[in-house]
Formats: structure tokens, sequence, C-alpha cells
């Protein structure tokens, strides 16, 4: 099972989503492997690695070799690279290039494989959607986010014929703040997208930067903060429907 976590914008929690539904899975004893297409490598630094020479984009590349660049562990985690994003302006300029990473991750048996986009429609952007089984969009309330939600959801049309979204799910979510516009736009995104939008909000929680910041699993970090038990609640509703 491939489940895509992408946002062409920025600030969305999209990494520290696919960093906590990877450490759910593995929490419950499932094979994860986490991939990280972001040349920012800020979900590899989640981990508490610093940025590799090699990593994702060499794998990519070499359509067969993902091993040699996965680092071992629960969840497994295949890094971002140093030079990823002279892969990702490489990739864009090879015809084909978006089934790279379905063929690459098609070799490798794990029960789930979490990728992690970058902030953009690029050709990562455009392989995670092709490669993935589902995909999933964090969504902050917000209004420009909700309709930037239709030109995403528009290009991944374009990506795939099928329909493999799943569903989206508001993230930095505070109802104090600014609390009636926010439950107005995250009602008019549930209804733009007739329903697809998860019951699960992911609060506000300074425990899931901490976590992050310290190369941990929020699970292990602070199991009983907010953070942890949204994104259990979430990943619960996710294998719920898949």
């Amino acid at each position: 099972m491939i489940l895509t976590v992408v946002n062409f914008k920025g600030g969305c929690a999209k990494t520290t989503s696919a960093r906590c539904i990877s450490d759910y899975l593995a929490l419950q004893g499932a094979n994860v492997l986490s991939v990280d297409l972001d040349s920012s490598g800020n979900l590899t630094q989640s981990f508490g690695i610093d940025i590799p020479s090699k990593g994702a984009g060499e794998a990519i590349g070499s359509e067969g070799n993902a091993d040699k660049y996965i680092i071992t562990g629960q969840p497994s985690l295949l890094p971002s690279g140093i030079k990823l994003r002279e892969y990702e302006a490489m990739f864009a300029t090879q015809p084909m290039s978006f089934k790279k990473l379905k063929k690459l991750l098609s070799q490798l048996s794990y029960d789930y494989i979490v990728v992690d986009c970058p902030p953009n429609l690029g050709s990562l952007t455009t392989m995670a959607l092709y490669a993935c089984d589902r995909f999933v969009v964090p969504l902050e309330p917000e209004h420009f986010a909700v309709n930037g939600l239709a030109k995403l959801l528009d290009y991944a049309k374009e990506v795939i014929e099928e329909d493999r979204f799943l569903g989206a799910f508001a993230t930095r979510y505070n109802e104090k703040e600014r609390g009636v516009l926010r439950k107005q736009l995250f009602e008019l995104a549930g209804d733009r997208l007739s329903g697809q939008v998860f019951k699960t909000v992911i609060r506000r929680n300074i425990a899931l930067a901490e976590s992050q910041s310290l190369g941990e699993s929020i699970y292990t970090y602070s199991p009983d903060s907010n953070g942890a038990k949204d994104y259990a609640s979430l990943t619960n509703e996710i294998l719920n429907q898949i």
C-alpha cells in the first residue's frame, strides 16, 4: 500500500503528517517505509538524520537499487539527498519519467510506503501521484488553501485516470483562533469535496515540532499529547477507508 501525502502549498504540516502517519503504522507492527521526495530534506531531518550525499534521487534514477539508499528502522527511510533538486529538474526533461518511482517502489516489500512530496507540482510530485494507491491532502483551514485544493485535484486527474484521492484533513487547527471562520471554511471544503474530508482534525501542538527537532517519534516523545492522539485517530480513519 503506497500512500502519498501531497499539497503544493508549504506550511500545511505535510511533512509532519507523513512522519506521524508512518510512525503510527510502525507502532502497530507494520513494516513501513517513509520516502522523502522534498529536496529540503525536512522529513529526513525529522528522523535525526543529516541529508545524505545520495538518496531518493539516485534511487529513482537507478530504478532498481533502492535498498542501497534505504536507512533501515521502524519505520525505515528512503532519505532526500543533496542533489535531489538537480534530479527533479532532470526528471522533468525525460519522457515517461513519471513512471520511475512506481517501478522502484514495486520492487520493495513493505506493508505501507508513505511518500512525502515537495511543495510544488513538479516531476517528483507527479511521480508520487502516479505511484500511489491512494493520496491524502493536509489542509490548513484558510481561504486560499481551500481554493488551491481544487487545482491540486484537477492536476491529479491529469496524472492518474482513476480517482485515488482518499480525503483531506485539517492541520494546525485551533478552534479558539477565528473559530467561526475556520469552521465555515472547513465546511466549505467538505461541500466541494462531496464529503471527502476526514473527521479528525490535527490540533496545533508544540510537542509535534519538539519531537521532530529532536529526531524522535511523537509516540515516544509525548505519547499522551494532542498531536499523538490526533495522528493516531487520523491514521485509523485512513486504515478504515483503504
